[in-house]
């Protein structure tokens, strides 16, 4: 499995500790709240716009400082989730024309299944002390060729509550990756890099 990341980040380090190939990856970030939506793309001659049609779109959420000891506390290190509370973290996104809603994202982010919506998920976590906020991303791979719409998105984390119960908490408002309004931008920003 190949894990592309930034060379020299942490995210490199934690992948090749696992036993992970990485290759370094450059991402582009959007005009979006936060900046928390970055694009990824491959460069493609051969292509009318001069990018493949396929491309990433990288997705970052957080778990408030407030709620790390409730879920992950003194279990595991700065890497990882997997000895908590937690049973899957990730992104829910809506590529369709109409409402993102919130309770259909909720049960796709348990694992249903609803149109024009898709869920990514990871058990990567990066928390830069131990009263800062955990952050988490995801990816979602998409073709502008199919993406005639922007992506709605929210993070999610799914855990065990005290009774056992799976929960599903978003921590953030939706926002939106402007990927199909600012397409023809994106491209352009990425070729000038080239």
């Amino acid at each position: 499995m190949v894990v592309h990341t930034p060379t020299g980040s942490y995210a490199e380090e934690w992948a090749e500790s696992q036993g992970y190939t990485t290759e370094d990856t450059t991402f582009y970030s959007l005009s979006v709240d936060k900046l928390r939506a970055q694009v990824k793309m491959t460069k493609d001659p051969s292509t009318e716009s001069g990018v493949q049609d396929a491309f990433s779109l990288r997705i970052q959420s957080v778990i408030p400082a407030e709620d790390w000891d409730r879920f992950v506390g003194n279990t595991t290190d700065k890497g990882s989730a997997t000895s908590s509370v937690i049973e899957s973290m990730g992104i829910v996104a809506y590529r369709g024309n109409g409402t993102f809603d919130e309770a259909t994202a909720k049960s796709v982010a348990a694992g249903g299944t609803a149109d024009d919506y898709a869920s990514a998920t990871t058990t990567y976590l990066q928390r830069d002390s131990n009263t800062s906020d955990a952050y988490f991303g995801a990816i979602i791979k998409l073709s502008h060729s199919t993406a005639v719409n922007d992506i709605v998105y929210m993070g999610f984390v799914n855990y065990r509550d005290e009774k056992g119960q799976l929960q599903t908490s978003f921590y953030e408002a939706s926002y939106t990756a402007a990927i199909a309004t600012q397409y023809n931008s994106i491209v352009s920003r990425y070729l000038a890099t080239m």
